[in-house]
């Protein structure tokens, strides 16, 4: 009879017991970067897309929101196209933005790339390019001059 009233008595010993712990879901800490051109030389300088052509590419920054565990990338220019650097593979994105999800578990970007599916990346490094050849109205005149020649914009 005396062990009823001590049971209301002293919750406390009994709470310990009850506690349920969760472990809490890893922070979302997928590597992310916009680059321009500044960094671009610095974080990509191996890329075949970039590193034949500086004279011929502008390359603006990309703008990044990032909310929680989601991000989206777009370009502010109408006519600058996105690239994406994602580890192994590079991604031409035209004038699309990038919707990705950071996937805590591994610590690797979901993107969804033209098809609707979802593509596992390492990273995201992603630029705003525009090439100036593509768009250039003025007529290019090459000099005759051996192996040195060179171009000249009239």
């Amino acid at each position: 009879m005396i062990r009823f009233p001590l049971f209301f008595i002293f919750p406390s010993a009994i709470h310990c017991c009850l506690v349920v712990k969760t472990v809490a879901p890893p922070k979302c800490e997928c590597p992310y970067l916009a680059l321009d051109k500044y960094n671009t030389q610095f974080h990509e300088a191996d890329q075949d897309w970039y590193q034949y052509r500086l004279a011929d590419v502008l390359l603006l920054p990309p703008k990044i929101q990032v909310d929680d565990c989601t991000i989206i990338v777009t370009c502010s220019q109408e006519d600058y196209l996105m690239w994406v650097f994602g580890g192994e593979w590079n991604y031409d994105l035209g004038h699309q933005q990038l919707n990705a999800i950071c996937h805590s578990a591994n610590q690797t970007w979901l993107m969804d790339y033209k098809s609707g599916f979802l593509r596992s990346i390492e990273k995201i490094n992603a630029v705003c390019w525009k090439d100036m050849l593509r768009n250039c109205s003025c007529p290019i005149h090459q000099l005759k001059g051996g192996l040195n020649s060179t171009l000249i914009f009239s």
